[in-house]
């Protein structure tokens, strides 16, 4: 994967974003949107990702603040109260939500954000913020496969997942400006490069993206 990233790197490391842009990234679970999305903020200066806020438990692997903040009912809908929640969403019992005071902390720093999970019509949260929705497609066969390594999640937790495939791709389809394919069996010492390709392209995506503001005025570039 090292040697895969190396090119990119090379670049983004003397490319710096000359004004905030937010990146949403959808897609249906097992896709690697947490993988794609950590690994391109290794990688690329001056881009943070802002976990969504969750009343869920959290799982033996996450992280609170890493992997989502995990707040209780109440406090979620104190924050909401506050204004500090936007686009929420429930699934099951549960209730999740954009942190809008964080976003616009890094956004005011003039730092990229990434985001992961249903925001489609963020552009109404944060109307002079361009905003670039990314799509990571794969099937559903590729899905069954990935969901059934993990370990870390009960038979009904994967069955839930899977019954949201349709849904959670069409609601991606509706909004995508930018499509990574991550669909791709492609193996070196053993190991899927599936990842780190769609990782590369994202990367070069926003690479793109701040190069063209030195060409085009930002205000023309977004009127």
């Amino acid at each position: 994967m090292k040697k895969m990233l190396s090119s990119a790197l090379a670049i983004v490391l003397f490319v710096s974003p000359m004004f905030a842009d937010i990146y949403v990234v959808h897609s249906c679970s097992g896709a690697g949107k947490d993988t794609i999305v950590a690994a391109t903020c290794d990688i690329v200066k001056g881009i943070t990702f802002v976990p969504r806020i969750s009343t869920r438990a959290m799982r033996l692997n996450e992280k609170n603040g890493v992997d989502m903040i995990f707040v209780s009912k109440e406090k979620f809908t104190r924050m909401e109260k506050n204004g500090w929640i936007f686009q929420k969403e429930i699934i099951g019992d549960n209730f999740y939500g954009g942190d809008r005071k964080r976003v616009q902390e890094i956004l005011n720093k003039k730092e990229d954000v990434i985001l992961i999970g249903k925001f489609g019509e963020i552009n109404k949260e944060f109307p002079n913020i361009p905003v670039h929705h990314v799509w990571i497609y794969i099937t559903k066969e590729t899905q069954e496969k990935r969901l059934n390594e993990r370990d870390t999640e009960t038979p009904q937790q994967k069955a839930a997942r899977r019954a949201r495939y349709d849904s959670d791709m069409d609601y991606a389809k509706k909004y995508f400006t930018f499509k990574i394919d991550n669909d791709a069996t492609l193996y070196e010492n053993g190991v899927s490069m599936g990842a780190a390709l769609a990782i590369r392209k994202f990367v070069s995506f926003i690479v793109r993206n701040r190069q063209s503001y030195a060409v085009v005025p930002y205000e023309k570039k977004f009127a």
